[in-house]
């Protein structure tokens, strides 16, 4: 079992200072991907406005294992909506 740290690049999450111990990498991502998804689900709003969210997975020595960028862009007919 090795030890993985998930660590966002902005308020949506925090930085792992503890970490979490899983089987493979495989797994890791596995959890990375459903992490984001609920950091994403619970804070929406606040993801679009600042329409990028980034986590980044190290291990124990602090080694970039891989990264997953989501980008958000409400369409035209979305932003004026919201004017109105």
């Amino acid at each position: 079992m090795s030890l993985y740290y998930f660590h966002t690049n902005n308020t949506l999450g925090n930085g792992d200072p503890e970490g979490t111990e899983f089987k493979s990498i495989a797994d890791a991502k596995c959890e990375a991907v459903r992490f984001a998804a609920q950091l994403l689900c619970d804070s929406a709003g606040d993801f679009w406005d600042t329409a990028d969210f980034e986590m980044t997975v190290t291990d124990g020595k602090g080694l970039i294992l891989f990264t997953m960028r989501f980008i958000g862009t409400e369409a035209p007919a979305i932003r004026t909506l919201h004017r109105a």
